[in-house]
């Protein structure tokens, strides 16, 4: 009796799992965002992480200019990252098989280059490094810590800096600033950076 009762439950269970993964997919492939729309939206919200960017630069300068060349290069660099992101986002939802998705790559890690133009190039490390340490798992620990820690580094200089040049109160508010841009900038390089299995094969 218990024997069949805990077959009818686990049939049940593998029921409702199923259900839920046949509910989740219809979902998915029923509110899939339009490939044109996820890319506009990459471009309008590179635009703004660039504009925030840009105001934190104001706020922890210890001589404030401004300039539009210099701010459109930085409004305009964070744009191009916004879309070239949403374009790998898009290759890694299509499933592009492993050799389009390569090319795919590349270009969309290129995209990340103007980020390391001028004064970002002392944070650039970490924006290629720290997306590499979280997502590739398949790595050893020894590896993935190793380059975690270099990924480090320059945000402990850049901390440095702030509060070698501003008060307690100012550096610490423009640091947590700075932690804010540069997680949303890793956040989005995952998509290029990240390793892809691809449709026909398993990691990087």
């Amino acid at each position: 009796m218990w024997v069949r009762s805990g077959l009818a439950q686990n049939a049940d269970m593998d029921e409702v799992v199923g259900s839920m993964a046949l509910s989740e997919r219809s979902w998915q492939s029923g509110r899939r965002v339009p490939g044109p729309i996820v890319l506009l939206g990459g471009l309008l919200g590179g635009l703004a992480w660039g504009i925030f960017a840009r105001v934190w630069m104001r706020f922890i300068s210890t001589d404030p200019e401004f300039s539009w060349s210099g701010t459109l290069f930085i409004v305009i660099g964070f744009a191009i990252v916004g879309l070239t992101q949403s374009g790998a986002y898009l290759g890694r939802r299509a499933g592009l098989r492993r050799s389009r998705m390569t090319v795919l790559r590349v270009f969309t890690s290129a995209g990340l280059l103007p980020l390391g133009v001028a004064a970002g190039g002392l944070a650039f490390p970490t924006v290629v490094l720290a997306p590499l340490a979280l997502t590739h798992t398949k790595w050893s620990g020894r590896t993935r810590l190793l380059v975690g820690a270099i990924a480090l580094l320059p945000v402990l200089a850049i901390a440095g800096i702030l509060f070698g040049d501003l008060s307690a109160l100012h550096a610490g508010a423009g640091f947590l600033w700075f932690l804010a841009v540069y997680a949303g900038i890793v956040w989005a390089a995952r998509f290029s950076l990240a390793p892809y299995p691809g449709p026909t094969s398993g990691g990087d």
